[in-house]
């Protein structure tokens, strides 16, 4: 019975442009007729479509996102809104790149980024994964589930046994995960929809990161506004800066979570293949030694990283 109401919140919201309380869906059902279609015997079929909605959305693999409080608005997570109180919706455009260089080039930029540059890494080289969507199992509305590269850094790779004993022994836990999405350019068509991609599939990590090849740090508004969101969600921005690698940096920093969301741990663990090995890694790493390099993305040296920055833009 509630797969009938939930159908109708879908056709709603995909009929609508801005997020919408359950009331205001209801009338809009009623008005468009759009209640005529439900089979149903209850009395209170109004409370039997808001009951339905708020049991679902609670889910990890639901369609549906919950927006905004007193009052909650609802929203379908295929769709991107300007902001959580703005009526006006973001169009999703696409990543616009007159270069030749494709969004994947970036990827061996950021892997040494995280790897050599002390001013991120904190002097703590971070090894990097990157995550095939193409790996993923297609059940579900996945699509922002997935950031493009994971990286861990974990201290255990220089201890001996008897340390890493006393680690477990104590509760300490050393390991950090980090969740990158990568962009080719941030400008003002896309920076809302680029960082809630990256806002959607970072509660695993202990550290996100909203990651683009090309900025113009002349604009101050768009800065200023990155700097808002960035503060407001915890999630840092990195600058690859492909014209000038050598000035790669971070524009804002992460907020550092020291709770992780286990729950889309467990379904990414379950969803994607590179994900499943990565974690695989990070505990065979942490707790036998088991050299794991040959499963991650290879580090490029400095001046290696350099050329290959050179050669995307010439």
């Amino acid at each position: 019975m509630a797969s009938q109401f939930l159908e109708l919140a879908r056709e709603i919201l995909e009929q609508n442009t801005v997020p919408m309380t359950v009331v205001e869906m209801w009338e809009y059902a009623l008005i468009k007729g759009l209640d005529k279609n439900l089979k149903t015997e209850g009395k209170t079929p109004q409370a039997s479509f808001s009951s339905s909605l708020y049991v679902d959305v609670a889910k990890l693999d639901t369609i549906f996102v919950k927006l905004e409080d007193r009052p909650a608005k609802f929203g379908l997570k295929s769709k991107i809104y300007s902001d959580i109180a703005d009526s006006k919706p973001i169009l999703q455009t696409p990543q616009r790149n007159n270069k030749g260089y494709l969004e994947k080039d970036l990827h061996p930029l950021l892997v040494s980024f995280a790897y050599h540059n002390t001013s991120f890494n904190r002097g703590k080289s971070i090894l990097c994964k990157t995550i095939r969507h193409e790996s993923s199992l297609k059940k579900g509305y996945n699509e922002w589930v997935h950031p493009d590269i994971v990286g861990f850094y974990s201290p255990a790779k220089s201890w001996s046994t008897d340390l890493i004993e006393l680690v477990k022994n104590t509760e300490s836990n050393q390991i950090r995960l980090f969740s990158f999405e990568l962009k080719i350019r941030i400008d003002h068509n896309n920076y809302r929809e680029s960082f809630f991609q990256a806002l959607s599939n970072s509660s695993w990590a202990h550290e996100s990161y909203l990651v683009f090849g090309e900025i113009d740090d002349y604009d101050t508004d768009l800065l200023a506004e990155l700097e808002r969101l960035s503060t407001s969600f915890g999630i840092g921005l990195i600058w690859l800066n492909v014209e000038s690698y050598e000035d790669a940096k971070v524009l804002f920093p992460a907020q550092r979570r020291e709770y992780l969301d286990w729950n889309m741990i467990s379904k990414l663990h379950e969803l994607n293949k590179d994900f499943k090995q990565f974690i695989k890694d990070v505990n065979d790493i942490t707790t036998i030694h088991r050299d794991i390099r040959h499963h991650l993305d290879a580090v490029m040296e400095l001046e290696e990283a350099l050329t290959y920055a050179k050669s995307l833009i010439s």
